[in-house]
């Protein structure tokens, strides 16, 4: 498999890029993307899987959904798998994965809000997806 490479601009590097290679573990696996990510780029080949980590806690309201992504260049798997944290309050992780199905750029935009309230939402997370 290739590997996937994390380009992030940082404040003190103006637009600079800071390259990281993530290669999949023994499972297979791609390391997650997190909040930490918001605003980098990702590069995937053709059938690999973007897995985007953010922490949330659902008992609240408040969810991450897909904002944007053209669903032509990245298929979604579906609702995200909740991934409970150890703490005694709750909360955890939303997991959202997708798959490079065609070559192409997409931003993945997710927003953390109330579906049912109209308000802004509570904060936004994108990631720049390059397929090839």
């Amino acid at each position: 498999m290739n590997p996937i490479w994390i380009t992030a601009v940082t404040a003190g590097l103006a637009m600079a890029g800071i390259a990281v290679t993530a290669r999949p573990d023994e499972t297979g696996e791609v390391p997650a993307v997190t909040l930490d990510d918001d605003g980098a780029t990702v590069h995937l080949c053709r059938n690999e899987t973007l897995r985007v980590d953010l922490e949330g806690n659902p008992s609240t309201g408040f969810t991450w959904e897909i904002a944007e992504v053209d669903r032509w260049v990245l298929a979604d798997h579906g609702k995200p798998e909740f991934v409970p944290s150890d703490r005694l309050v709750g909360g955890g992780t939303l997991r959202f994965r997708f798959t490079a199905e065609e070559a192409g750029e997409t931003d993945v935009r997710l927003v953390y809000h109330r579906p049912w309230e109209d308000d802004a939402p509570l904060q936004t997370f994108t990631v720049r997806v390059v397929s090839d």
